[in-house]
């Protein structure tokens, strides 16, 4: 907590405002995705089950879980504290819906599934497209799939296995739109990404969610940053976004915005 603390006050000192942006593809992106305020339909169904979910008091048994979970010494955890510590806020998750929906990438994938609420979102923000989340733990991965079918629905598949094993399964496989949501160490999330930006296009957008986690991952995102296929990378502090398009300027922005704190 004190590294995330001591980051914001120097993100603050470096960022910029909106006011300040001047590449028209970052306006709009702005304007039409991040201060988009608009509700779209599916919100209130998604988030009416994440609150029946949010009292649930079962247990489950603690899987091996990668940097980014919270739950000390702890043999099982309930189902409830998994939503709250692991799953995107709502906030988090309706902007990824917004992106998805900006950008209508025809292939999705989740590394990170949990409960499968953030899942839920992605999917439903383009029905046309096709999502594939992954999830280690094989009792999330039960609870996710109950999530998806009782919101009906039909472009999701839910993949039990660990994100190496995907990635070695996965060699030619090409995602448009990333979401990277799981291991948050340094050497795990450059894997992921070492291994995703082999196959990357113009038009394909990395999210990683956690920038600011501990230094191990920021060290992760500055070495993305200034790796040679990214152009624009946006800092928002809650998430990073890497784009590709050769036509934007090689920089890196980061943006003071509410969405830092999502």
């Amino acid at each position: 907590m004190l590294f995330k603390i001591k980051s914001y006050i120097k993100f603050l000192i470096s960022g910029t405002s909106k006011y300040s942006i001047h590449s028209p593809f970052l306006h709009h992106f702005i304007q039409d995705v991040l201060d988009h305020g608009g509700i779209f339909y599916c919100f209130p169904a998604i988030e009416l089950v994440r609150k029946k979910v949010s009292q649930d008091k079962k247990t489950i048994k603690k899987s091996d879980l990668g940097a980014g979970s919270s739950y000390g010494n702890k043999n099982v955890i309930q189902i409830n504290q998994v939503l709250k510590q692991e799953q995107s806020s709502p906030k988090k998750a309706k902007l990824l819906f917004k992106m998805v929906n900006y950008f209508k990438p025809e292939k999705v994938l989740e590394m990170g599934t949990s409960l499968g609420f953030t899942t839920a979102y992605l999917a439903n923000a383009r029905k046309k497209n096709e999502v594939l989340s992954v999830e280690a733990d094989k009792q999330k991965c039960k609870i996710a799939s109950i999530t998806i079918k009782s919101l009906g629905i039909k472009n999701v598949k839910i993949i039990n296995s660990s994100f190496s094993d995907l990635i070695e399964k996965a060699k030619h496989w090409h995602f448009n739109f990333i979401y990277f949501d799981g291991n948050h160490t340094e050497k795990a999330t450059l894997s992921y990404f070492n291994w995703a930006v082999e196959k990357v296009s113009e038009n394909d957008v990395f999210v990683f969610d956690d920038i600011y986690w501990s230094k191990e991952m920021h060290n992760a995102w500055a070495a993305i940053i200034n790796h040679e296929k990214p152009t624009l990378t946006l800092d928002l502090f809650s998430m990073g976004i890497v784009f590709f398009n050769p036509n934007l300027s090689k920089q890196h922005i980061k943006l003071i915005h509410p969405s830092n704190f999502y």
